[in-house]
C-alpha cells in the first residue's frame, strides 16, 4: 500500500468452497508467516471425512497460496479435518485452538494437531462410549462441548493484562449462548476451569479480539439472520475494568439468598464449609457430625455448628480420568462407631472399581481395607450411592460402565442395585439365588434413598433424555438399554409387556442431571413433609437442573402429587442432598467437575456444603 491505501487485490487461491450456512470462514496468520483458513461442511456432512475435499477443514497455506512442505498430508493444504462449521481459530503458547459448532448440541473448542481427524460427521463432542471403542475410533476428542449449544465463534488468547483471573485463558465470544466463555488453561494448555461473562448483557457475539497490552473488545451480531427481531445496532464494544471485580463473590454470581419464604415457613441457608473438591456423598455420623466423601479419595468429618473440618483418611490408588472416574459412594455402617466401619466405592483404575469395608481406628485414626466387590468400570458411567436399608442390609447401585449389555444381563453387576449384608455377604432372600442382584435394567443410578415405610427410591440419568426417579420393587427390571423413561415407545411397549418393566415415578426430559436424595418428613418444614428431595447437576436446555427437587409423596407413596423447584442455580451443580435427624438440610455442590458437564460456574469458595434449616420463629408475647 501507499499513501494509507490499498494496492490492487491479487488473488491467492481461488478454490475454497464457500456455502450458505456451516461454512466458517476465519482466518489467521502466525508469526511464521502461514495462513490458516476455517472452513464448515457446509450441509455436506460427508465432506468433513474425506480428504480429497476442503469442506470441513483446517486448511493451511504459505501466504502466497502455495502449500507448505510440513503439512501433515502430502500436497494437501489440510491441516485438520473432521470439523461441522469452524468460527474461530487462535494461536497460543501451547498450541493451536479452534471453536467448532455442534448440530444443536456438542458445540466444541478442540486442541489443533497436524491431521487431527475431530470426528465428524460420526462424532459430536467428547466420545462417551467404552475406552475400546473411543481409542479405536481414531478420533481426537474436543477439549470441552456444551449441551445445549451456544454457538462458539471467535476465540482469543488471553496471556496477562488488566484481568487477572484470565491470565492464560481462552476467550471465546458466544453467538447462540450471548455471552464472553472463558477457558481457563493450565501450563500444558489443557482446561481447568472455565466462566461465562457479559451473560445476554451484549446479544450475540460474534468475535474477541485481544490487544497486546490486555485490552479486549467484543464485537456483536445481533443483526444477521439469526437476531432477534428489533435487535440493536451491532456494536464494538471494549471491556474495560471497574469498580466490580470480575471475579464476582459467590453471593453476587449465584444468587445467594441467605432468607428464603415458603408458604409458611422461613428457610436459613448458609455454606458451612468451602474450598472443597467435589464431595460427593454425605452421612450424619455421632454427635450431629456431617461426614462425607471427595471423588480424590478423601473421607472427612465437619462439625456443621463450628466448621471444624477433619480429614479422617485417605483411600490410596484412588483412579481420577479426565471425566467422572474416582471415588463415589460412602456410608457408615447402622451401628457406627460400635460397629467402626466404613464402606466406600471407588474406582481403581480405568476399567475396575473396589466396594470395599474400611475398618477405623479412632484412636490411630488409621484404616484398614477389605474389598468386598471388585465391579468393571469406565471413565464415566460407575455409579454410584451406598445406603444401609431399615433391614440392616447395604444397598448399592452401580452404573453400566458405557457397557449397555450388562443391565439385562443377570451375571454381570453393572448396571444394578446390589444388596449385600454389612459383611458383603449375599443376603439368602435376595431375589435371585445366589446373586447380590435386587434389581436391573439401570443406566447410571446416582441415588438411593428410603422412606419411613422402608421403601426404596432411586435416582438415574438418561441418555440426553429420560432422567428417572423410580420406586425399586425387588426383582424389578427397570428397562435400559430397551426402555428409557416411559413405555411410551412401539419398541419400548413389547420389551415392558414381555419382561414385565418397571415405569419410573417421573421422568424428565430435558435431563436435570439427577443425583443424591434423601427422604425428607421432619415437622421443620410442614410443606416438605412426606418428599424426596433430590440434587440436580446439570445446565440443561430450558429452565431445568442445578436445583433442588422436592417430590411430594401422595398418601400412598407410590407416586408423586407434585414435583417443586427450590434454589435453581443458586449453588451451581448439586452432588448430593442430605436429611438430619433434627430436620436439617445439606447439599454439596460438584462445580469443579473437569469433564464437560462442571467447570461453567466455578468460583474460588468452591465445592461447598451448605445448610438450610427452618427459622425458628419466637412466640408474641
Amino acid at each position: 500500500y501507499s499513501d494509507q491505501t490499498l494496492a490492487s487485490p491479487v488473488t491467492i487461491l481461488d478454490s475454497i468452497p464457500s456455502f450458505p450456512i456451516s461454512a466458517g470462514g476465519r482466518l489467521m496468520i502466525t508469526p511464521d508467516k502461514k495462513l490458516f483458513i476455517t472452513v464448515g461442511e457446509g450441509k455436506y456432512s460427508e465432506h468433513a471425512q474425506d480428504k480429497y475435499e476442503l469442506a470441513g477443514k483446517i486448511l493451511r497455506y504459505n501466504l502466497d497460496g502455495s502449500i507448505p512442505e510440513d503439512n501433515p498430508f502430502n500436497d494437501s493444504p489440510i491441516f485438520a479435518y473432521g470439523m461441522r462449521n469452524p468460527q474461530g481459530i487462535v494461536m497460543a503458547p501451547h498450541g493451536f485452538y479452534s471453536t467448532d459448532h455442534g448440530n444443536f448440541s456438542h458445540d466444541e473448542i478442540n486442541r489443533l494437531y497436524p491431521g487431527g481427524n475431530y470426528g465428524w460427521p460420526h462424532q459430536g463432542g467428547i466420545c462417551r462410549e467404552s475406552p475400546d471403542s473411543c481409542q479405536t475410533s481414531g478420533f481426537t476428542d474436543p477439549m470441552l462441548d456444551w449441551t445445549p449449544s451456544i454457538a462458539p465463534s471467535g476465540v482469543a488468547y488471553y496471556s496477562k493484562g488488566p484481568f487477572e483471573a484470565w491470565t492464560n485463558s481462552l476467550l471465546i465470544a458466544c453467538l447462540k449462548g450471548e455471552k464472553l466463555q472463558v477457558v481457563k488453561l493450565d501450563s500444558t494448555g489443557h482446561p481447568i476451569a472455565q466462566k461465562a461473562y457479559l451473560d445476554q448483557a451484549v446479544g450475540r457475539l460474534r468475535d474477541v479480539l485481544v490487544m497486546v497490552d490486555g485490552r479486549v473488545f467484543l464485537a456483536s451480531s445481533n443483526q444477521d439472520v439469526y437476531g432477534a427481531p428489533g435487535a440493536p445496532p451491532d456494536k464494538i464494544i471494549e471491556i474495560v475494568p471497574g469498580e466490580r471485580n470480575w471475579e464476582e463473590s459467590e453471593i453476587e454470581k449465584r444468587n445467594f439468598n441467605p432468607i428464603v419464604k415458603l408458604d409458611s415457613t422461613t428457610l436459613e441457608v448458609r455454606v458451612v464449609a468451602d474450598h472443597l473438591r467435589l464431595p460427593w456423598q454425605m452421612q450424619e455420623g455421632p454427635e450431629g457430625r456431617i461426614w462425607f466423601s471427595e471423588r480424590g479419595g478423601a473421607i472427612k468429618r465437619l462439625n456443621p455448628n463450628t466448621g471444624n473440618l477433619h480429614l479422617i483418611h485417605q483411600v490410596p490408588n484412588v483412579f481420577e480420568s479426565d471425566d467422572n472416574s474416582g471415588m463415589h459412594a460412602f456410608a457408615l455402617h447402622p451401628s457406627f462407631p460400635k460397629q467402626p466401619y466404613l464402606y466406600v466405592h471407588y474406582c481403581s483404575s480405568l476399567k475396575t472399581s473396589n466396594l470395599s469395608r474400611l475398618r477405623w481406628d479412632p484412636a490411630t485414626e488409621l484404616c484398614e481395607e477389605e474389598i468386598l466387590l471388585t465391579l468393571e468400570a469406565n471413565k464415566s458411567h460407575n455409579g454410584s450411592r451406598l445406603a444401609f436399608g431399615p433391614d440392616g442390609m447395604l444397598y448399592f447401585c452401580i452404573g453400566d460402565a458405557y457397557r449397555r449389555k450388562s443391565p439385562q444381563d443377570l451375571d454381570r453387576l453393572n448396571g444394578k442395585i446390589l444388596r449385600l449384608t454389612p459383611e458383603g455377604g449375599i443376603p439368602p432372600d435376595n431375589p435371585f439365588p445366589d446373586s447380590y442382584v435386587y434389581s436391573y435394567g439401570h443406566r447410571n443410578p446416582q441415588g438411593l434413598a428410603f422412606d419411613s415405610q422402608g421403601r426404596l427410591f432411586q435416582s438415574e440419568h438418561g441418555s440426553n433424555n429420560d432422567d428417572e426417579i423410580n420406586l425399586i420393587e425387588k426383582g424389578g427390571n427397570y428397562g435400559f438399554p430397551k426402555v428409557q423413561g416411559y413405555c411410551d415407545q412401539r419398541s419400548e411397549k413389547s420389551f415392558c409387556r414381555e419382561h414385565n418393566v418397571i415405569e419410573p415415578l417421573v421422568a424428565f426430559t430435558p435431563c436435570f442431571g439427577v443425583s443424591g436424595m434423601a427422604f425428607f418428613d421432619h415437622s421443620s418444614i410442614p410443606e416438605w413433609q412426606n418428599s424426596i428431595l433430590v440434587a440436580t447437576l446439570k445446565f440443561g436446555s430450558g429452565d431445568v437442573g442445578q436445583r433442588l427437587l422436592q417430590c411430594k409423596l401422595d398418601l400412598s407413596g407410590q407416586q408423586f402429587e407434585e414435583v417443586n423447584h427450590h434454589f435453581s442455580y443458586s449453588f451451581g451443580r448439586l452432588r448430593d442432598v442430605l436429611v438430619t435427624d433434627d430436620g436439617r438440610i445439606y447439599l454439596c455442590t460438584s462445580n469443579q467437575e473437569t469433564n464437560a458437564n462442571g467447570m461453567e460456574i466455578v468460583t474460588e469458595q468452591d465445592d461447598m456444603i451448605i445448610e438450610i434449616k427452618a427459622r425458628i420463629t419466637k412466640p408474641s408475647i
